[in-house]
Protein backbone atom coordinates (compact mmCIF):
# COMPACT_ATOMS: atom_id res chain seq x y z
CA UNK A 1 0.00 0.00 0.00
CA UNK A 2 1.26 3.45 -0.75
CA UNK A 3 2.20 6.31 1.53
CA UNK A 4 2.10 9.74 -0.10
CA UNK A 5 -0.22 12.53 -1.21
CA UNK A 6 -2.62 12.94 -4.10
CA UNK A 7 -2.23 15.72 -6.63
CA UNK A 8 -5.07 18.27 -6.90
CA UNK A 9 -6.47 16.41 -9.92
CA UNK A 10 -6.29 13.09 -8.08
CA UNK A 11 -8.01 14.62 -5.06
CA UNK A 12 -10.87 15.75 -7.28
CA UNK A 13 -11.16 12.23 -8.69
CA UNK A 14 -11.17 10.83 -5.18
CA UNK A 15 -13.86 13.26 -4.08
CA UNK A 16 -16.06 12.25 -7.01
CA UNK A 17 -15.65 8.55 -6.25
CA UNK A 18 -16.30 9.07 -2.53
CA UNK A 19 -19.43 11.05 -3.32
CA UNK A 20 -20.69 8.42 -5.76
CA UNK A 21 -19.85 5.64 -3.26
CA UNK A 22 -20.93 2.04 -3.93
CA UNK A 23 -24.17 0.24 -3.10
CA UNK A 24 -24.85 -1.88 -0.04
CA UNK A 25 -26.49 -5.22 -0.59
CA UNK A 26 -30.26 -4.66 -0.41
CA UNK A 27 -30.88 -7.58 1.96
CA UNK A 28 -28.33 -6.35 4.49
CA UNK A 29 -29.58 -2.78 4.19
CA UNK A 30 -33.18 -3.94 4.69
CA UNK A 31 -32.20 -5.76 7.90
CA UNK A 32 -30.37 -2.71 9.23
CA UNK A 33 -33.21 -0.31 8.40
CA UNK A 34 -35.77 -2.66 9.94
CA UNK A 35 -33.70 -3.07 13.12
CA UNK A 36 -33.30 0.68 13.45
CA UNK A 37 -37.01 1.33 12.83
CA UNK A 38 -37.96 -1.16 15.55
CA UNK A 39 -35.35 0.26 17.92
CA UNK A 40 -33.67 -3.13 18.37
CA UNK A 41 -30.37 -2.10 16.76
CA UNK A 42 -30.42 1.24 18.53
CA UNK A 43 -30.52 -0.54 21.87
CA UNK A 44 -28.07 -3.30 20.98
CA UNK A 45 -25.02 -1.60 19.48
CA UNK A 46 -23.03 -4.86 19.32
CA UNK A 47 -25.75 -6.33 17.10
CA UNK A 48 -25.70 -3.17 14.97
CA UNK A 49 -21.94 -3.49 14.51
CA UNK A 50 -22.31 -7.14 13.45
CA UNK A 51 -24.90 -6.19 10.85
CA UNK A 52 -22.74 -3.38 9.48
CA UNK A 53 -19.76 -5.74 9.27
CA UNK A 54 -21.81 -7.94 6.93
CA UNK A 55 -21.53 -5.33 4.16
CA UNK A 56 -18.44 -3.32 3.12
CA UNK A 57 -20.45 -0.36 1.86
CA UNK A 58 -22.46 0.12 5.05
CA UNK A 59 -19.49 -0.48 7.33
CA UNK A 60 -17.10 1.95 5.62
CA UNK A 61 -19.78 4.59 5.10
CA UNK A 62 -20.75 4.24 8.75
CA UNK A 63 -17.18 4.88 9.93
CA UNK A 64 -16.98 7.91 7.63
CA UNK A 65 -20.27 9.49 8.69
CA UNK A 66 -20.11 8.67 12.41
CA UNK A 67 -16.56 10.04 12.63
CA UNK A 68 -17.69 13.22 10.87
CA UNK A 69 -20.59 13.75 13.27
CA UNK A 70 -18.55 13.08 16.39
CA UNK A 71 -15.48 15.10 15.40
CA UNK A 72 -14.72 17.81 17.94
CA UNK A 73 -17.02 16.46 20.62
CA UNK A 74 -15.62 13.02 21.38
CA UNK A 75 -12.14 12.88 19.82
CA UNK A 76 -13.69 10.74 17.12
CA UNK A 77 -10.43 10.45 15.21
CA UNK A 78 -9.06 8.34 18.09
CA UNK A 79 -12.08 6.02 18.23
CA UNK A 80 -12.05 2.57 16.72
CA UNK A 81 -15.14 1.60 14.68
CA UNK A 82 -16.73 -0.39 17.52
CA UNK A 83 -16.33 2.60 19.84
CA UNK A 84 -17.78 4.91 17.18
CA UNK A 85 -20.92 2.80 16.97
CA UNK A 86 -21.25 2.72 20.77
CA UNK A 87 -20.64 6.45 21.24
CA UNK A 88 -22.98 7.74 18.54
CA UNK A 89 -26.45 9.04 19.30
CA UNK A 90 -29.62 7.24 18.26
CA UNK A 91 -30.48 10.23 16.10
CA UNK A 92 -27.19 10.07 14.16
CA UNK A 93 -27.48 6.33 13.63
CA UNK A 94 -31.09 6.64 12.49
CA UNK A 95 -30.30 9.45 10.06
CA UNK A 96 -27.32 7.64 8.54
CA UNK A 97 -28.54 4.05 8.29
CA UNK A 98 -32.29 4.56 8.29
CA UNK A 99 -32.18 6.68 5.13
CA UNK A 100 -33.88 5.63 1.90
CA UNK A 101 -31.94 2.99 -0.11
CA UNK A 102 -31.28 5.34 -3.03
CA UNK A 103 -29.52 7.82 -0.75
CA UNK A 104 -26.54 5.48 -0.26
CA UNK A 105 -25.61 5.16 -3.93
CA UNK A 106 -27.30 6.06 -7.19
CA UNK A 107 -26.27 2.71 -8.74
CA UNK A 108 -28.47 -0.25 -7.67
CA UNK A 109 -26.52 -3.21 -6.33
CA UNK A 110 -27.52 -5.71 -9.00
CA UNK A 111 -26.76 -3.29 -11.84
CA UNK A 112 -23.06 -3.28 -10.95
CA UNK A 113 -22.45 -6.71 -12.41
CA UNK A 114 -20.09 -9.54 -11.58
CA UNK A 115 -16.74 -7.81 -11.16
CA UNK A 116 -17.72 -5.29 -8.46
CA UNK A 117 -19.48 -8.04 -6.54
CA UNK A 118 -16.37 -10.22 -6.76
CA UNK A 119 -14.37 -7.28 -5.44
CA UNK A 120 -16.75 -7.04 -2.48
CA UNK A 121 -16.45 -10.79 -1.90
CA UNK A 122 -12.65 -10.54 -1.86
CA UNK A 123 -12.85 -7.70 0.64
CA UNK A 124 -15.01 -9.80 2.95
CA UNK A 125 -12.73 -12.86 2.79
CA UNK A 126 -9.70 -10.65 3.39
CA UNK A 127 -11.32 -8.89 6.35
CA UNK A 128 -12.61 -12.08 7.98
CA UNK A 129 -9.24 -13.81 7.55
CA UNK A 130 -7.41 -10.85 9.07
CA UNK A 131 -9.81 -10.64 11.99
CA UNK A 132 -9.56 -14.35 12.79
CA UNK A 133 -5.75 -14.33 12.59
CA UNK A 134 -5.61 -11.22 14.77
CA UNK A 135 -7.83 -12.77 17.44
CA UNK A 136 -5.53 -15.76 17.98
CA UNK A 137 -2.53 -13.42 18.20
CA UNK A 138 -4.11 -11.25 20.89
CA UNK A 139 -5.21 -8.30 18.74
CA UNK A 140 -8.75 -6.89 18.50
CA UNK A 141 -10.69 -8.80 15.89
CA UNK A 142 -13.08 -6.00 14.92
CA UNK A 143 -10.28 -3.43 14.64
CA UNK A 144 -8.19 -5.75 12.46
CA UNK A 145 -11.27 -6.49 10.35
CA UNK A 146 -11.71 -2.72 9.92
CA UNK A 147 -8.09 -2.28 8.83
CA UNK A 148 -8.50 -4.96 6.17
CA UNK A 149 -11.68 -3.42 4.76
CA UNK A 150 -10.18 0.06 4.63
CA UNK A 151 -7.22 -1.31 2.67
CA UNK A 152 -9.76 -2.42 0.04
CA UNK A 153 -11.62 0.93 -0.08
CA UNK A 154 -9.94 2.36 -3.18
CA UNK A 155 -10.33 -0.84 -5.17
CA UNK A 156 -14.02 -1.12 -4.33
CA UNK A 157 -14.72 2.49 -5.27
CA UNK A 158 -13.06 2.02 -8.66
CA UNK A 159 -14.64 -1.41 -9.27
CA UNK A 160 -18.18 -0.14 -8.62
CA UNK A 161 -17.90 3.21 -10.37
CA UNK A 162 -15.84 2.06 -13.38
CA UNK A 163 -16.83 -1.62 -13.67
CA UNK A 164 -15.98 -2.11 -17.35
CA UNK A 165 -12.58 -0.45 -17.06
CA UNK A 166 -11.89 -2.37 -13.86
CA UNK A 167 -12.79 -5.66 -15.55
CA UNK A 168 -10.61 -4.94 -18.58
CA UNK A 169 -7.57 -3.97 -16.51
CA UNK A 170 -7.86 -6.84 -14.02
CA UNK A 171 -8.09 -9.33 -16.90
CA UNK A 172 -4.91 -8.04 -18.57
CA UNK A 173 -2.40 -7.79 -15.74
CA UNK A 174 1.24 -8.13 -16.70
CA UNK A 175 3.22 -10.99 -15.16
CA UNK A 176 4.69 -9.22 -12.15
CA UNK A 177 2.15 -6.39 -11.91
CA UNK A 178 -0.35 -6.00 -9.08
CA UNK A 179 -3.90 -4.83 -9.68
CA UNK A 180 -3.11 -1.66 -7.74
CA UNK A 181 -0.15 -0.93 -10.01
CA UNK A 182 -2.12 -1.66 -13.19
CA UNK A 183 -5.02 0.61 -12.19
CA UNK A 184 -2.59 3.37 -11.22
CA UNK A 185 -0.85 3.04 -14.59
CA UNK A 186 -4.09 3.36 -16.56
CA UNK A 187 -6.15 5.68 -14.35
CA UNK A 188 -3.34 7.83 -13.03
CA UNK A 189 -4.39 7.18 -9.43
CA UNK A 190 -3.37 4.35 -7.12
CA UNK A 191 -6.33 2.64 -5.40
CA UNK A 192 -4.30 2.15 -2.21
CA UNK A 193 -3.27 5.81 -2.12
CA UNK A 194 -6.85 6.84 -2.91
CA UNK A 195 -8.13 4.84 0.06
CA UNK A 196 -5.43 6.18 2.36
CA UNK A 197 -6.11 9.76 1.28
CA UNK A 198 -9.81 9.35 2.09
CA UNK A 199 -9.01 7.74 5.46
CA UNK A 200 -6.85 10.75 6.33
CA UNK A 201 -9.55 13.16 5.20
CA UNK A 202 -12.17 11.38 7.31
CA UNK A 203 -9.80 11.36 10.32
CA UNK A 204 -10.04 7.61 10.72
CA UNK A 205 -8.29 6.27 13.82
CA UNK A 206 -4.46 6.09 13.58
CA UNK A 207 -4.10 2.31 13.75
CA UNK A 208 -6.30 1.87 10.68
CA UNK A 209 -4.40 4.54 8.76
CA UNK A 210 -1.04 3.05 9.77
CA UNK A 211 -2.20 -0.40 8.65
CA UNK A 212 -2.99 1.19 5.29
CA UNK A 213 0.60 2.42 5.05
CA UNK A 214 0.29 5.88 6.58
CA UNK A 215 3.12 7.44 8.57
CA UNK A 216 1.82 8.34 12.03
CA UNK A 217 4.89 9.72 13.85
CA UNK A 218 2.70 11.50 16.40
CA UNK A 219 1.44 8.19 17.72
CA UNK A 220 3.17 6.02 20.33
CA UNK A 221 5.60 3.29 19.41
CA UNK A 222 3.08 0.77 20.72
CA UNK A 223 0.40 2.00 18.29
CA UNK A 224 2.82 1.79 15.37
CA UNK A 225 3.93 -1.72 16.36
CA UNK A 226 0.35 -2.99 16.64
CA UNK A 227 -0.50 -1.42 13.29
CA UNK A 228 2.52 -3.04 11.65
CA UNK A 229 1.52 -6.47 12.94
CA UNK A 230 -2.07 -6.01 11.76
CA UNK A 231 -0.77 -4.80 8.42
CA UNK A 232 1.13 -8.06 7.99
CA UNK A 233 -2.02 -10.03 8.80
CA UNK A 234 -3.95 -7.95 6.26
CA UNK A 235 -1.46 -8.97 3.58
CA UNK A 236 -2.03 -12.63 4.44
CA UNK A 237 -5.79 -12.05 4.27
CA UNK A 238 -5.49 -10.41 0.87
CA UNK A 239 -3.60 -13.40 -0.53
CA UNK A 240 -6.18 -15.82 0.86
CA UNK A 241 -8.93 -13.73 -0.78
CA UNK A 242 -7.14 -13.87 -4.12
CA UNK A 243 -6.84 -17.63 -3.79
CA UNK A 244 -10.56 -17.90 -2.97
CA UNK A 245 -11.42 -16.05 -6.14
CA UNK A 246 -9.10 -18.20 -8.24
CA UNK A 247 -6.75 -15.27 -8.84
CA UNK A 248 -3.51 -16.80 -7.60
CA UNK A 249 -0.76 -15.56 -9.91
CA UNK A 250 1.76 -18.10 -11.20
CA UNK A 251 4.58 -15.65 -10.57
CA UNK A 252 3.63 -15.37 -6.89
CA UNK A 253 2.77 -18.93 -5.96
CA UNK A 254 5.27 -19.00 -3.11
CA UNK A 255 3.52 -16.02 -1.49
CA UNK A 256 0.21 -17.86 -1.65
CA UNK A 257 1.76 -21.03 -0.26
CA UNK A 258 3.20 -19.04 2.62
CA UNK A 259 -0.18 -17.41 3.31
CA UNK A 260 -1.89 -20.82 3.44
CA UNK A 261 0.80 -22.17 5.73
CA UNK A 262 0.48 -19.15 8.02
CA UNK A 263 -3.28 -19.74 8.28
CA UNK A 264 -2.77 -23.44 9.04
CA UNK A 265 -0.28 -22.58 11.77
CA UNK A 266 -2.51 -19.93 13.34
CA UNK A 267 -5.96 -21.49 12.97
CA UNK A 268 -5.24 -25.21 12.76
CA UNK A 269 -5.74 -27.87 10.12
CA UNK A 270 -9.24 -26.65 9.25
CA UNK A 271 -8.25 -22.99 9.18
CA UNK A 272 -9.21 -22.27 5.58
CA UNK A 273 -12.57 -23.99 5.92
CA UNK A 274 -13.19 -22.06 9.14
CA UNK A 275 -12.56 -18.79 7.32
CA UNK A 276 -15.08 -19.51 4.58
CA UNK A 277 -17.60 -20.77 7.13
CA UNK A 278 -17.22 -17.50 9.05
CA UNK A 279 -17.68 -15.44 5.90
CA UNK A 280 -20.83 -17.35 5.14
CA UNK A 281 -22.09 -16.94 8.70
CA UNK A 282 -21.43 -13.21 8.81
CA UNK A 283 -23.12 -12.68 5.47
CA UNK A 284 -25.88 -15.20 6.28
CA UNK A 285 -25.21 -16.83 2.91
CA UNK A 286 -22.22 -15.51 1.02
CA UNK A 287 -23.32 -17.10 -2.25
CA UNK A 288 -26.56 -15.12 -2.02
CA UNK A 289 -25.10 -11.88 -0.72
CA UNK A 290 -22.18 -12.15 -3.15
CA UNK A 291 -23.48 -14.29 -6.05
CA UNK A 292 -20.12 -14.30 -7.82
CA UNK A 293 -18.33 -15.82 -4.84
CA UNK A 294 -17.60 -19.55 -4.73
CA UNK A 295 -15.66 -21.44 -2.10
CA UNK A 296 -12.48 -22.87 -3.66
CA UNK A 297 -11.86 -26.58 -3.89
CA UNK A 298 -8.21 -26.07 -2.91
CA UNK A 299 -6.28 -23.09 -1.52
CA UNK A 300 -4.80 -22.35 -4.93
CA UNK A 301 -8.11 -22.75 -6.71
CA UNK A 302 -6.84 -25.63 -8.78
CA UNK A 303 -10.06 -27.64 -8.77
CA UNK A 304 -11.18 -30.66 -6.78
CA UNK A 305 -9.50 -31.83 -3.62
CA UNK A 306 -6.52 -34.14 -4.17
CA UNK A 307 -7.23 -37.83 -3.64
CA UNK A 308 -5.56 -41.26 -3.72
CA UNK A 309 -5.21 -41.07 -7.53
CA UNK A 310 -2.96 -38.02 -7.04
CA UNK A 311 -0.60 -39.93 -4.74
CA UNK A 312 1.74 -42.01 -6.98
CA UNK A 313 3.54 -43.52 -3.98
CA UNK A 314 0.46 -45.55 -3.02
CA UNK A 315 1.12 -48.00 -5.85
CA UNK A 316 4.44 -49.03 -4.26
CA UNK A 317 3.29 -49.55 -0.64
CA UNK A 318 1.68 -52.54 1.11
CA UNK A 319 -2.04 -53.08 0.67
CA UNK A 320 -2.90 -52.27 4.29
CA UNK A 321 -1.22 -48.84 4.02
CA UNK A 322 -3.04 -48.13 0.77
CA UNK A 323 -6.33 -48.87 2.52
CA UNK A 324 -5.46 -46.75 5.56
CA UNK A 325 -4.50 -43.72 3.47
CA UNK A 326 -7.47 -44.10 1.11
CA UNK A 327 -9.70 -44.13 4.18
CA UNK A 328 -8.04 -40.92 5.43
CA UNK A 329 -8.69 -39.20 2.09
CA UNK A 330 -12.32 -40.32 2.06
CA UNK A 331 -13.08 -39.41 5.67
CA UNK A 332 -11.34 -36.04 5.38
CA UNK A 333 -13.47 -35.19 2.33
CA UNK A 334 -16.57 -35.95 4.43
CA UNK A 335 -15.47 -33.68 7.28
CA UNK A 336 -14.23 -36.32 9.72
CA UNK A 337 -13.01 -35.16 13.12
CA UNK A 338 -9.24 -34.65 13.39
CA UNK A 339 -8.98 -37.28 16.14
CA UNK A 340 -10.46 -39.92 13.83
CA UNK A 341 -7.86 -39.16 11.14
CA UNK A 342 -5.10 -39.14 13.73
CA UNK A 343 -6.15 -42.59 14.94
CA UNK A 344 -6.00 -44.04 11.42
CA UNK A 345 -2.58 -42.51 10.72
CA UNK A 346 -1.35 -43.78 14.10
CA UNK A 347 -2.38 -47.34 13.18
CA UNK A 348 -0.62 -47.05 9.83
CA UNK A 349 2.62 -45.79 11.37
CA UNK A 350 2.69 -48.48 14.06
CA UNK A 351 1.86 -51.25 11.55
CA UNK A 352 4.92 -50.30 9.52
CA UNK A 353 7.15 -50.69 12.57
CA UNK A 354 7.80 -46.99 13.23
CA UNK A 355 8.04 -46.26 16.95
CA UNK A 356 7.01 -42.62 16.64
CA UNK A 357 6.28 -39.92 14.11
CA UNK A 358 5.86 -36.15 14.22
CA UNK A 359 4.30 -33.88 11.63
CA UNK A 360 5.80 -30.39 11.63
CA UNK A 361 4.32 -27.47 9.70
CA UNK A 362 6.42 -24.53 8.63
CA UNK A 363 5.68 -20.98 9.73
CA UNK A 364 7.37 -19.10 6.86
CA UNK A 365 7.04 -15.74 8.58
CA UNK A 366 8.87 -16.77 11.75
CA UNK A 367 10.91 -19.50 9.96
CA UNK A 368 9.95 -22.06 12.59
CA UNK A 369 8.86 -25.69 12.26
CA UNK A 370 5.95 -26.22 14.66
CA UNK A 371 4.90 -29.74 15.75
CA UNK A 372 1.24 -30.25 14.81
CA UNK A 373 0.63 -33.99 15.21
CA UNK A 374 2.40 -36.78 17.12
CA UNK A 375 1.93 -40.47 16.37
CA UNK A 376 3.17 -43.66 17.97
CA UNK A 377 5.03 -43.40 21.27
CA UNK A 378 5.22 -39.62 21.29
CA UNK A 379 3.41 -36.98 23.31
CA UNK A 380 2.86 -33.81 21.27
CA UNK A 381 3.11 -31.61 24.37
CA UNK A 382 6.74 -32.66 24.85
CA UNK A 383 7.80 -31.63 21.32
CA UNK A 384 8.97 -28.08 20.73
CA UNK A 385 9.08 -25.99 17.59
CA UNK A 386 12.53 -25.25 16.21
CA UNK A 387 13.77 -22.28 14.19
CA UNK A 388 14.82 -23.52 10.77
CA UNK A 389 18.06 -21.57 10.88
CA UNK A 390 19.11 -23.42 14.06
CA UNK A 391 18.85 -26.89 12.56
CA UNK A 392 21.95 -28.51 11.12
CA UNK A 393 20.96 -32.18 11.06
CA UNK A 394 17.95 -34.45 11.21
CA UNK A 395 18.53 -35.51 14.79
CA UNK A 396 18.45 -31.96 16.14
CA UNK A 397 14.63 -31.88 16.03
CA UNK A 398 13.67 -35.51 15.61
CA UNK A 399 12.71 -34.64 12.06
CA UNK A 400 14.69 -32.31 9.86
CA UNK A 401 14.57 -28.71 8.90
CA UNK A 402 17.12 -29.62 6.25
CA UNK A 403 14.22 -31.42 4.64
CA UNK A 404 12.48 -28.12 4.10
CA UNK A 405 14.81 -27.89 1.12
CA UNK A 406 15.54 -31.62 0.65
CA UNK A 407 12.87 -34.12 -0.35
CA UNK A 408 14.12 -37.04 1.75
CA UNK A 409 16.88 -37.67 4.28
CA UNK A 410 17.87 -40.17 6.97
CA UNK A 411 20.00 -40.01 10.09
CA UNK A 412 21.15 -42.36 12.84
CA UNK A 413 20.59 -41.77 16.53
CA UNK A 414 20.60 -43.67 19.80
CA UNK A 415 17.70 -43.37 22.23
CA UNK A 416 17.68 -45.18 25.58
CA UNK A 417 20.41 -47.49 24.29
CA UNK A 418 18.51 -48.37 21.09
CA UNK A 419 19.97 -47.74 17.66
CA UNK A 420 17.35 -45.94 15.57
CA UNK A 421 17.09 -44.73 11.99
CA UNK A 422 15.29 -41.43 11.53
CA UNK A 423 13.53 -40.54 8.29
CA UNK A 424 12.60 -36.97 7.42
CA UNK A 425 10.35 -36.27 4.42
CA UNK A 426 9.44 -32.87 3.08
CA UNK A 427 5.73 -32.08 3.09
CA UNK A 428 4.76 -29.99 0.07
CA UNK A 429 6.31 -29.50 -3.35
CA UNK A 430 7.62 -27.38 -4.97
CA UNK A 431 7.10 -25.05 -2.01
CA UNK A 432 7.55 -26.89 1.31
CA UNK A 433 4.95 -26.51 4.05
CA UNK A 434 6.45 -28.84 6.62
CA UNK A 435 8.32 -32.02 7.53
CA UNK A 436 7.28 -35.57 8.44
CA UNK A 437 9.68 -37.21 10.89
CA UNK A 438 9.60 -40.98 11.51
CA UNK A 439 11.73 -43.19 13.77
CA UNK A 440 12.29 -46.95 13.51
CA UNK A 441 14.76 -49.52 14.81
CA UNK A 442 17.86 -49.36 12.62
CA UNK A 443 17.98 -53.09 11.81
CA UNK A 444 14.30 -53.08 10.84
CA UNK A 445 14.83 -50.15 8.48
CA UNK A 446 17.97 -51.58 6.91
CA UNK A 447 16.16 -54.82 6.01
CA UNK A 448 13.56 -53.00 3.88
CA UNK A 449 14.75 -49.44 3.46
CA UNK A 450 13.40 -48.92 -0.06
CA UNK A 451 9.87 -50.00 0.87
CA UNK A 452 9.79 -47.94 4.07
CA UNK A 453 11.04 -44.91 2.16
CA UNK A 454 8.10 -45.19 -0.24
CA UNK A 455 5.71 -45.60 2.69
CA UNK A 456 7.08 -42.45 4.31
CA UNK A 457 6.67 -40.54 1.03
CA UNK A 458 3.09 -41.81 0.62
CA UNK A 459 2.16 -40.60 4.12
CA UNK A 460 3.89 -37.25 3.63
CA UNK A 461 2.10 -36.62 0.33
CA UNK A 462 -1.25 -37.51 1.92
CA UNK A 463 -0.59 -34.98 4.70
CA UNK A 464 0.44 -32.40 2.10
CA UNK A 465 -2.83 -32.87 0.18
CA UNK A 466 -4.93 -32.49 3.31
CA UNK A 467 -2.97 -29.54 4.68
CA UNK A 468 -3.33 -27.60 1.43
CA UNK A 469 -7.10 -28.00 1.54
CA UNK A 470 -7.12 -26.96 5.17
Amino acid sequence: MGNGSLSPAQRRTGAVLAQAWFPPHPDVLARVRSGIASGELLRDRAALLRELMADPSLFLLGVRELTKRLTGSASAEQLEPSALVSASSERDISEIFGAAPESFCCVPYHVGGEHPQRRAAQAMVSAVTTGMLAAVQGHKEDLSYSCALFRQLGLMLIAWNHPHLYARISAALEADETLDEALARVLGISPSLLGLSLAREWRVCPIIRAAMGDDVPEESEEVREVAEKIRGLCEVGERIAQIAEGQARESRLQEYEEACTFVLQALGANGLNDIFSRVEKICKNVRTVFPAFSTPGTPLGTGAMKGPKDNPHLAAVPRFLQEHLQFVYERFAKGAAPEELRSVLDQAVRSLGFTRAIIYLLDPVQAVLHPRLALGDQDLASVRGVPVANVSSASSIGGTAETVSRAFSTDDLVLNGRALRQLAVRIGSPHPIGVLSLEIAREMYDSRSELLGECARAIALTVSHLARVG
